[in-house]
């Protein structure tokens, strides 16, 4: 599941954080809008950039119980992998090398990938990490 602060703008996706900064994003077209999405919504990056729009993250409504139950019942998964790391080097756990996290940014006293992990037995259940980034271990596998 690729869900984190990366969700809150509209438009712009997984590189919003990105291309929010970029006048010209060349021929990416994956998020090409982040930038006038931006200024229209949240006014100059300089000003108001994707740290503050992190902070606007919240998970009132999110039930991680009500969710696994979802793909392991009722569409019959035998493994989930939730988001632990986004390439923008935001972190859905606590992490100790920086306090760009899900429990200290947005959400926040929310250790967003432990709560999948200690919620319901599945067959597998993982989280993943940017490729690019070689300093994390894969702290939450647990096989059943």
């Amino acid at each position: 599941m690729h869900w984190g602060a990366q969700s809150v703008p509209e438009l712009g996706g997984g590189w919003y954080a990105r291309h929010l900064y970029m006048e010209d994003v060349g021929r990416e077209s994956f998020g090409k809008n982040a930038r006038p999405y931006h200024l229209k919504t949240f006014g100059h990056p300089s000003e108001k950039g994707f740290k503050d729009v992190a902070n606007q993250w919240k998970a009132e409504k999110l039930d991680t119980d009500n969710l696994l139950k979802y793909f392991t019942e009722d569409l019959g998964a035998k493994y989930f992998m939730a988001l632990a790391h986004h390439h923008d080097n935001f972190d859905n756990w606590n992490s100790t090398h920086h306090e760009w996290n899900s429990v200290n940014v947005g959400i926040q006293s929310l250790n967003f990938a432990k709560n999948y992990f200690s919620r319901r037995p599945i067959a597998r259940i993982d989280a993943n990490f940017s490729l690019r980034d070689k300093s994390h271990k894969r702290l939450f596998i647990r096989d059943h």
